[in-house]
Formats: C-alpha cells, structure tokens, sequence
C-alpha cells in the first residue's frame, strides 16, 4: 500500500503525455454508474455530474450530447478519416490501424511553463482498423478531496472493503475521494507495444487521503473495484 499522498494517477501533463496512460488514474458496468461511483464527491458539482454521464464504450457522438446537450453537432468535427470532437486535448495519436485521443476539461490552475492541470480526462480510441472513437478511459478529480483521520489504535489494511474503512474514519465516512478512475479495452483493444494489442478487462479504481489518529502518518489509499463481490477493496 502506498501511503505517498501523491496520486499516481494525478490528472497531470507530466503524468498523461503517454498514449498507455498507465500512470494515471480514469462506465459501461455491469451494475449502474449511480453504484459504481460513491455520492461524496461534491455531488452538486455540474463538472461531476457531467463525469459520471460519460460511459466506457460511449461513442463519440455519445460523449458531444452528453457534454453538449442540443449543440452538441457544433462540438464535433471530421479529420483524418474520423470523428472527433472540438475540445482541449493532450495527446493525438494518429496510426494506419488505430486513432486516439486525450481530451481534458476544466483546468485546477495555472502553473509554470503555462502549463494546466485538469480535472476531468476521456480518452478515446478507435477498434483496430476502425474509425469511430469509443471512450476507453475517464478520470476525474473533485475539487476539494477530503483527509479524514483513523479512529485511535486504528489503520489502513489491505484486502479490507472501503465500508469497512468507512467505518474506521472520523466523521461521515471518508468523504470526498482523491481521484476516481475507470478503463477497458475489453472490446477496442489497446496498443502496448510494437505490433502488439491487448484487450484487457474493465478496472475501476478510488483514491483517498486519509491519516492516523495524530496526524503523523499520511495514507493515500487505492481501491480496487471488485466486479464479482461488487465492492471496492483496498490494494
């Protein structure tokens, strides 16, 4: 378990100018999004709700209603062989095989080098040999995360439910999450190296701070959403 606050799947340039994005953490689910995704996370936020309207396996054209509502033709575009959309992106891959695209909203801040930090990440890929872009990634970021303390004589195990840990934090559970991040390439099939594709299954994965009882020991904890028992559990 890592107990680094930082996030390794922090919704960074540094840590997205790859096309794998493995190193960050991004729902067609078999239970619905409303119980995959936990309520705490600034719930009122327009930006979260526009989230968790965006599904794994969504097409493109999927993705401009759900952000755009009725303008959303004005949002989409044709180059090279394919749709797209007409927003911010960080990364453009365009193969014979494939095309993928990295597109970000609603910038943290401003930072050196005039570079942004964003919240919300989709990526999308096409099949192999095709040409529409289907969402294979998503990751959000809330914009005030919560760090909620363990109970005294109390701590972070592996293996454990995330109701369980609920339970062993101060307060009203352990609030809002870090960062929230989903992919599968189960069906579109992703490129990892020379002439080599995966087709890997659907992971979903949590993040939140936490810290001991007096504040001295800094937890970031990862939960695994477990498809079979319908849980997260922490890894």
């Amino acid at each position: 378990m890592n107990k680094d606050v930082n996030n390794r799947h922090s919704l960074t340039i540094t840590s997205l100018l790859t096309k794998t994005s493995t190193s960050i953490v991004t729902l067609t689910l078999l239970l619905s999004l409303t119980l995959m995704l936990p309520n705490q996370a600034n719930a009122a936020s327009k930006e979260y709700e526009s989230y968790k309207r965006i599904k794994l396996g969504m097409t493109v054209t999927d993705v401009a209603k759900s952000i755009y509502g009725k303008s959303y033709k004005s949002h989409l575009k044709e180059e090279n062989n394919v749709k797209t959309l007409n927003s911010k992106f960080l990364v453009k891959d365009i193969q014979k095989d494939y095309k993928y695209y990295h597109f970000v909203y609603y910038p943290k801040k401003k930072s050196k080098g005039n570079l942004f930090e964003y919240r919300m990440s989709i990526i999308m890929k096409t099949k192999q040999k095709g040409n529409t872009l289907y969402v294979v990634e998503k990751s959000y970021e809330p914009t005030k995360p919560s760090s909620k303390s363990f109970y005294k004589g109390k701590k972070p195990k592996e293996g454990t439910t995330l109701t369980t840990v609920d339970k062993s934090v101060s307060g009203k559970g352990l609030g809002v999450f870090v960062s929230h991040y989903t992919r599968d390439y189960s069906k579109v099939g992703e490129v990892v190296g020379k002439n080599k594709v995966e087709y890997s299954k659907k992971e979903t994965w949590i993040y939140y701070n936490t810290q001991s009882s007096t504040g001295k020991t800094k937890y970031s904890l990862p939960f695994k959403y477990d498809y079979k028992k319908k849980v997260y559990i922490l890894n």
